[in-house]
């Protein structure tokens, strides 16, 4: 998979499928728990999230705001400024 990942959060209280393609027919690998952060490819934006299970196994999530949202980067302060 491309090294070009994007973190996600699950903010879905019952958690998302990792599905096993990109359509919702297709069976469920895994899920991933409400709050859990991943790493997925979606450099398009497009509807499906693309993740690299722990055994090597590519998997799916469909990427939808009420299911998961992408994790923002925050800007590092130095808490020892003088003011």
């Amino acid at each position: 998979m491309d090294k070009n990942l994007t973190k996600y959060r699950v903010v879905a209280s019952g958690g998302v499928n990792v599905r096993s393609a990109d359509t919702l027919n297709a069976p469920s690998l895994e899920v991933y728990e409400f709050d859990r952060e991943f790493e997925g490819f979606n450099p398009e934006g497009l509807s499906w999230i693309r993740v690299t299970l722990p055994d090597g196994v590519e998997g799916y999530i469909l990427n939808e705001p009420y299911l998961v949202e992408e994790v923002k980067s925050q800007p590092k302060t130095d808490k020892n400024k003088s003011k």
